[in-house]
C-alpha cells in the first residue's frame, strides 16, 4: 500500500472508487436518487480530473488498484483555511487505518504551512471518522450543506 499524488489521467479510477464506496456504503441512509445526483452529477470524472490538477490529490494505491482519495486545498486568500475534498476509502479496506493514514498526509501537506483551520464535508457515514480524527461539528453544531455534514479542525500551530 502506498499513498502518492495522483495524476491526471486517473479521474476516472478515482471516479469509479467513489461509484463503488457511495453504492455500497450508503443506501441504507440516503435514497437512491442522492446516491444517483452524487455519483453522476456532482463528483464526475471532469470534476475529479478539476480536483487533481487544481489541488493537492492524493491516491491510495494497492496491488496497482486505487483504494482510497482525497486532496486538499486553500480555502481563502489568506491562505489560513483549507478543505478537504473528494475523501472516499474503498468499503472493503476501511477500518483499517488507511482514511488515517490519508489524513494524516492531507494534515501535512506543504500548502497548509499558514492554514489554522481545516474543513471536512462529511457523509453520515463518515461524522465518526472525522471525530476520531479530531475534526468537530463547524462552529460546534450540526451544519449540513450541499447534501453534507461541515467537520472542522483547528491546527495548532
Amino acid at each position: 500500500m502506498k499513498i502518492r499524488r495522483a495524476v491526471s489521467g486517473e479521474e476516472q479510477k478515482v471516479h469509479d472508487l467513489v461509484r463503488l464506496t457511495c453504492e455500497a456504503s450508503w443506501p441504507s441512509i440516503y435514497p437512491q436518487a442522492s446516491i444517483d445526483y452524487v455519483i453522476n452529477d456532482l463528483l464526475t470524472p471532469a470534476l475529479i480530473k478539476n480536483r487533481i490538477e487544481n489541488c493537492n490529490f492524493y491516491v491510495i494505491e494497492e496491488n496497482d488498484k486505487i483504494i482510497g482519495c482525497g486532496g486538499i486545498d486553500v480555502k481563502d486568500e489568506e491562505q489560513t483555511e483549507a478543505r478537504i475534498r473528494i475523501f472516499f476509502i474503498n468499503p472493503t479496506f476501511q477500518g483499517k487505518g488507511l482514511g488515517r493514514k490519508l489524513v494524516e498526509t492531507l494534515e501535512s501537506d506543504e500548502i497548509l504551512k499558514d492554514v489554522k483551520r481545516i474543513e471536512a464535508p462529511a457523509s453520515m457515514f463518515a461524522i465518526p471518522f472525522y471525530k476520531k480524527m479530531g475534526y468537530e461539528h463547524k462552529g460546534g453544531k450540526l451544519n449540513y450543506r450541499d447534501g453534507d455534514f461541515i467537520m472542522e479542525k483547528f491546527l495548532k500551530r
